[in-house]
Order: C-alpha cells, then sequence, then structure tokens
C-alpha cells in the first residue's frame, strides 16, 4: 500500500525520489521478513494463498516496449564510464525487461510490478540516492509499469507521479531518454479525458 501515498495524500512530496527510495527499502525489506519465515507460513493455513502459478503465459512485450529498452542499453552504453558500470545498469535493464514480459501475461496482476525493487541490485538504490541520470532514467520507464497497473485506484496517479517526478529531475541532456515515458502518460491522460467527456455525455443524454 506504500505505492497509494501520492493518492491518499493529494499533495506532492518536495523529495518524490527520496519517498521512493523508502518505498523500495521497506518493499525489500518485507520481502527478506516474508522469505525469512516463508517455510513456516507455507505449511500453515496461508500457504496455498502464497503460491503464484508456475505455468503463467509469458507473453512478449509490445514492440514499443522493445524498442524502449533497446534504447535504454544504448543510452548506457554511451554514457557510462567503464565496463563495470555498463554491466551494472544493463542487469537491471534486464530485470526491467524480464518484468514487462511476465506484466504482459493476461493473468499478471500486480505482482510482476512489486517484483522489479526486490530483483535489482542494492546498489541500484545507492545510484538512485545519488541522482545518477542512468538510475533516474531507468525510473521513469518502471513508473510506465506502474501507470499499467492503474486500474487499482491505489495506483492511479502514481506512474504519472513517478514519471513527472523524474521529468522535472533530468536535466535537458537527458530529456531525450525519457521521451518514451512521457508520451505513455500523455496517452494515459488522452484517454482519461475521453472517458470523463464520455461519461458525462452519458448524463446529459440521461
Amino acid at each position: 500500500m506504500a505505492f497509494a501515498m501520492p493518492q491518499v495524500s493529494g499533495t506532492l512530496s518536495a523529495d518524490p525520489i527520496a519517498d521512493l527510495l523508502e518505498i523500495f527499502k521497506s518493499t525489500r525489506g518485507i520481502h527478506a521478513v516474508l522469505a525469512a519465515a516463508r517455510g513456516r507460513i507455507d505449511r500453515g493455513s496461508l500457504g496455498p494463498l502464497l503460491h503464484l502459478e508456475q505455468d503463467v503465459m509469458i507473453l512478449p512485450p509490445p514492440a514499443d516496449v522493445v524498442d524502449t529498452l533497446h534504447t535504454l542499453e544504448e543510452r548506457s552504453r554511451l554514457s557510462t564510464e567503464t565496463e563495470l558500470v555498463r554491466e551494472f545498469y544493463s542487469s537491471v535493464i534486464n530485470n526491467l525487461r524480464f518484468i514487462f514480459e511476465r506484466q504482459s501475461a493476461p493473468t499478471s496482476g500486480r505482482a510482476p510490478m512489486f517484483s522489479w525493487p526486490i530483483m535489482v541490485m542494492s546498489a541500484y538504490l545507492v545510484a538512485l540516492a545519488r541522482r545518477e541520470p542512468m538510475a533516474l532514467t531507468i525510473l521513469a520507464h518502471y513508473g510506465i509499469m506502474i501507470n499499467n497497473t492503474r486500474e487499482y485506484w491505489w495506483f492511479a496517479t502514481c506512474g504519472r507521479w513517478i514519471v513527472n517526478a523524474l521529468s522535472g529531475a533530468l536535466i535537458e541532456e537527458w530529456q531525450p531518454s525519457i521521451q518514451w515515458p512521457n508520451e505513455k502518460i500523455a496517452e494515459t491522460k488522452l484517454i482519461n479525458n475521453e472517458i470523463t467527456l464520455l461519461t458525462l455525455g452519458g448524463f446529459v443524454m440521461l
């Protein structure tokens, strides 16, 4: 429920990136506690609730997701100084690709979205805390993953909140790297406006 914070409060924090870091740390902490107790829980009455389907259909993500992840990798290759850092960011992007693939499954629900903050190396959280542009750019793409679950009220505007925060945090040189997240948010706003107009039109007709 930590992701519901922007919806519940109705206001944006002065430092949304710091808030996201705390959310990620909390998510990882909860996962660590559950993992430590998993054996005991599995044997108890709650066990069946924790077992996900093993044969979930995995579909390739949409073409625009494939393209933008490739662009992210190219940006990382050109902007990082050492092979070690390039490999690090390549791992983070591959984690993101893995989760986008699972989010494409018809029965994926919310689980893939929660998995990414757990999967990434702790060094990524350090890079976010340092406001490294590549780390922020990747986070903006994760914001679209959250935006894809906006039918759940506690995620309703969280994806837009993340992308807007990252747009404000990145310098002009890096703005082209988040063009895709910004476009996806703009598409969502357009769809929401059309739904609102159709709803209002229906009330007028009644």
